[in-house]
């Protein structure tokens, strides 16, 4: 999906993700690949991995998107606000964190908010070529294989984890909304 969505975004000029998504999902990475990262080295490389591409999907929306309102008029303002988002949501996921110490509940979370923040972006964007079928069908795909992941090997199960028995059907249920209206 990273890949897609860089080349994407590139060739046409236009972030195909809800801004809001790359802040929240960059800035989650930066907090557990770096600050907290997971014990398995290979899980550990996966999130930097993501962390970097998702800095530069935040690159190219802070290069190419227009403001969303009117009165910021300059791309400074919304790189300030991009910025301090981004700030604000590592400190909110560094809190998250230390309160509750279940970083695969708040990704799931996390997951499910930019689920709603690309089925939103629908009613925002009437450029078809920004949200594209095959993005979505990758989130979709990514987001499969981790819950069954979690389903199969019983993290979903327990009782600290339940949670995931929501969110995980949650997820699927936007992405087939949004896949089903691309489609």
């Amino acid at each position: 999906m990273y890949a897609l969505a860089l080349w994407q975004g590139w060739r046409d000029r236009v972030l195909p993700i809800p801004l809001a998504a790359v802040v929240l999902n960059a800035s989650w990475e930066l907090v557990f690949a770096f600050r907290h990262p997971p014990a398995r080295r290979s899980t550990r490389l996966m999130y930097r991995l993501w962390f970097f591409l998702d800095l530069a999907l935040l690159a190219l929306a802070l290069l190419w998107t227009a403001p969303p309102i009117a009165s910021l008029s300059t791309r400074g303002t919304l790189i300030v606000i991009a910025l301090g988002a981004f700030a604000l949501a590592a400190v909110a996921h560094e809190y998250l964190y230390a309160r509750f110490r279940a970083p695969e509940i708040e990704a799931f979370a996390l997951n499910l908010i930019m689920s709603a923040l690309f089925c939103a972006r629908l009613a925002d964007h009437p450029d078809p070529s920004a949200p594209t079928l095959a993005i979505a069908l990758l989130k979709a795909a990514g987001t499969g294989a981790i819950s069954l992941a979690n389903l199969i090997d019983g993290a979903a199960w327990s009782p600290r984890r339940r949670p995931l028995l929501f969110l995980i059907p949650a997820i699927l249920l936007l992405d087939a909304i949004y896949i089903a209206a691309l489609w």
